[in-house]
């Protein structure tokens, strides 16, 4: 591979290599530290979607510089990465399916229009689709200005549940779930009186309704609740950040549930995702 494709700054992107997986996902490395600016957008998002570096073999640093490039484009808020990096979601890559919520996140509303679009075409591979409503909810979560609108697209979105596959209906609800989307409990609601929710990804109404802050949990689920939750502390109490944003090397892994969320859903929803990864084609590493 030409390294000299890329000019620098952005070159130094393929050098990085794989990232660690020892600490949270949203701890990335400063990557404007390496003096890469908005005037590079363009070339971080031709990196991103490069076919060759995303295909290249899996002892290749280089493999990893469009993991880098969006990593990049985050911190740049680069509305102009909006569209190019949707079809990163259609090569079921793992990496971008972590990864690319948390950068649209970053971005903020001004991807909302486009990833409304990607969330309603049935066309597009299921999976792909949920990794949208990751998406939105990373755009409510971090922007509290457009949480109503998120919360809107999404149950706006499962209207069409009839429609829809059970597991799909089942992570759109865990995001309303994520965004405390009280408003959202009828429809959420007329979805599981259809049977039209899986209930492995989000559990049973009650479970839905409660982690929403509509409803009650019987005394045996509160039990469970509360045995999830000790095993959730003494989890938690093993986890500690190895460095900081401004580090120099790469490093990321998987976050825990947000404080006050439910461990039963977050593990449904964790196992789920793990299922549905086993089933994909890994292009990232082979």
């Amino acid at each position: 591979m030409d390294k000299q494709t890329y000019a620098p700054p952005v070159n130094q992107l393929l050098k990085l290599g794989e990232p660690k997986k020892s600490t949270i996902k949203t701890l990335w490395p400063d990557y404007l530290a390496l003096g890469i600016t908005a005037e590079h957008i363009p070339e971080l998002i031709r990196m991103a979607c490069d076919e060759e570096l995303n295909q290249a073999e899996g002892d290749s640093q280089e493999v990893w510089a469009p993991l880098h490039a969006w990593r990049t484009l985050g911190q740049l808020r680069a509305e102009a990465a909006i569209e190019p990096l949707l079809q990163l979601w259609e090569s079921h890559d793992d990496y971008s399916a972590d990864e690319l919520p948390v950068v649209y996140g970053m971005i903020g509303a001004a991807s909302l229009p486009a990833l409304t679009g990607f969330l309603a075409n049935q066309a597009k591979d299921s999976y792909a689709r949920i990794t949208a409503a990751s998406a939105i909810e990373a755009i409510g979560a971090k922007h509290p200005e457009a949480r109503s609108q998120c919360v809107a697209i999404l149950m706006q979105q499962l209207e069409s549940f009839a429609d829809e596959d059970e597991s799909f209906n089942g992570f759109l609800i865990g995001s309303l779930i994520g965004l405390q989307a009280k408003e959202a409990a009828d429809i959420i609601q007329r979805a599981f009186a259809a049977d039209k929710v899986d209930e492995t990804v989000v559990g049973d109404a009650e479970e839905v309704l409660y982690d929403l802050g509509v409803g009650e949990l019987s005394a045996k689920k509160q039990r469970q609740r509360a045995e999830d939750q000790r095993l959730l502390e003494a989890l938690q109490s093993l986890s500690l950040p190895l460095f900081s944003p401004s580090s120099s090397s790469s490093s990321f892994g998987e976050s825990a549930p947000p404080p006050g969320s439910s461990l039963a859903t977050h593990r449904k929803s964790k196992n789920k995702r793990k299922q549905a990864k086993k089933s994909r084609k890994q292009n990232r590493r082979r």
